[in-house]
């Protein structure tokens, strides 16, 4: 479990530090390198996945063979009782049970590895979800950061603030619509 804990403790710490207060001019590189060392750490963590997949693949077919050579030496030992062998039947029964046994102790790590390997994987999906969150939370809010400075400007342009070429630029506009519609009434 410890594996589990250092991603999802470095990926939650990724994810709050975009929170963290920094200089206006650049919240949006800090929250773009943020999401990009996300990124990299999930990538990591994927790799690493997809190689515990693999490893768990590899210790179900080695206790799969070991029951399997189990299974030979009941037949030997089946085939060695058959022919009065007696020895040699205790002998291929007592592989078998340092097989049976290997096979048990293999299909118990599975079993572990599996649940582990799953909530790794669970962890995984869950900060791929937080990390494209944070990707549109930053996109919502730039966009309302845009809206707001374009509103600001418009304000400060309509009250005669900042630039009063735009409301020249209104009038303008509004003077050619009256001038089309006169003609057209005239036509």
């Amino acid at each position: 479990m410890g594996l589990l804990d250092v991603f999802l403790g470095r990926a939650r710490a990724l994810v709050t530090g975009i929170l963290a207060p920094v200089s206006p001019r650049t919240v949006e590189q800090h929250i773009d390198h943020h999401l990009g060392q996300m990124d990299c750490t999930l990538a990591s963590c994927r790799m690493k996945v997809a190689r515990l997949r693999r490893e768990q693949l590899e210790l179900a077919e080695r206790a799969r063979r070991h029951r399997d050579l189990g299974q030979q030496r009941v037949k030997l030992a089946q085939a060695c009782a058959a022919r009065a062998e007696v020895e040699d039947a205790r002998e291929h029964l007592l592989v078998r049970d340092k097989h049976e046994r290997l096979a048990a102790q293999l299909e118990a790590q599975l079993a572990s590895f599996t649940t582990q390997a799953d909530q790794l994987a669970d962890a995984v999906r869950d900060l791929e979800m937080e990390v494209e969150e944070a990707r549109r939370r930053k996109t919502l809010l730039v966009t309302a950061e845009t809206c707001a400075e374009a509103r600001l400007k418009l304000a400060g342009n309509l009250a005669g603030e900042a630039q009063p070429a735009l409301e020249e630029l209104l009038e303008t506009l509004q003077d050619r619509v009256l001038h089309h519609e006169l003609r057209a009434l005239l036509e």
